[in-house]
């Protein structure tokens, strides 16, 4: 059902379920994150069996204004929400509004899953595809460190939508990520693929999409 035709709850409901949605200068269009490392199931194990060779002891999300106890409370608040049984239709609901309306400054088209933590089971990866089928004219992007949960999700539904692009990264600095079902993947200073400009253009995605673009087979990031 497209974002035209389906009836949404009341925004204010919405907000009151999952949260708020996020807006990151650097990005173009919409956000939304959970907190670092405690819902990032395999990040403590990657730290711990390889130390500065994991792609998580450099999470930029576990320093600076991630440390504000108002972003730690709007993560928990998220956190939360994914058990309230209307957690679909509300973020739906979010995303449709700003899509359909507008916001300025804002390239709507756009939403990045998780800019802060990762997919924590199979379930919350259901709920998340859920999301992007109700909002066919928001092109996804969701990074994640899980390809076993990935790779299970697959197994029983075969595919994800087409404006979803679900991208593998590299657990390893230098190394390139074991992908799974031909999916693309990032990588962090590997020296493969297509290099993220980003720190060549204040740290902002300006017009690049190329982590949103399936045929962006490997997006590297360097090392900062």
């Amino acid at each position: 059902m497209s974002e035209q035709t389906r009836t949404p709850m009341l925004i204010g409901k919405a907000l009151s379920i999952v949260g708020s949605l996020g807006f990151p200068s650097k990005m173009p269009g919409m956000s939304y994150g959970l907190e670092a490392g405690e819902t990032c199931p395999r990040s403590k194990k990657l730290i711990r069996e390889h130390g500065e060779k994991a792609v998580c002891n450099f999470c930029y999300a576990k320093v600076g204004n991630y440390l504000y106890p108002s972003v730690k409370t709007s993560h928990e608040k998220r956190l939360r929400g994914l058990e309230h049984p209307e957690w679909v239709e509300a973020m739906s609901t979010l995303i449709t509004h700003y899509r359909t309306k507008g916001k300025t400054g804002v390239d709507t088209r756009y939403f990045r899953w998780h800019d802060t933590g990762d997919i924590i089971d199979l379930q919350h990866l259901r709920k998340i595809v859920a999301v992007v089928e109700n909002c066919p004219t928001v092109s996804f992007w969701l990074p994640t460190h899980e390809p076993k949960t990935v790779a299970l999700y697959l197994r029983i539904h075969k595919k994800f939508p087409e404006n979803l692009t679900v991208r593998i990264s590299a657990d390893l600095l230098y190394t390139q990520a074991d992908t799974v079902d031909d999916l693309p993947t990032s990588t962090v200073s590997s020296g493969i693929g297509y290099v993220c400009p980003s720190n060549k253009q204040g740290n902002k995605c300006l017009n690049c999409r190329a982590c949103w673009n399936h045929k962006a087979k490997n997006i590297d990031y360097p090392l900062h």
